[in-house]
């Protein structure tokens, strides 16, 4: 499984969609960080209990929302943003 950038993401979205329709997960980075996975739709329940069922899921930025869980962080930009979206923060 091959990462993309976003730019390359941008200019070649029809390929990348295309390999989506076809089963292909592709995760998008920005500077070696992975900031989202395009999935395709039979695909998108089970990731979603998945993390529905997750007891944590570690993020590292505030854009990182998903109902009920717990976030690790110890980044202060991170804890004040994730408490002001009802999340439980971990250390407390």
């Amino acid at each position: 499984m091959q990462t993309v950038g976003v730019r390359e993401l941008k200019s070649k979205l029809r390929e990348y969609l295309r390999r989506v329709r076809l089963g292909e997960r592709v995760p998008v980075a920005e500077s070696s960080a992975v900031l989202a996975w395009l999935l395709d739709e039979p695909t998108s329940p089970a990731v979603r209990r998945l993390l529905a069922d997750a007891d944590l899921i570690v993020a590292s930025d505030e854009r990182t929302a998903v109902a009920g869980p717990r976030l690790l962080s110890l980044d202060q930009r991170v804890r004040p943003a994730a408490k002001g979206l009802g999340i439980e923060v971990v250390p407390a």
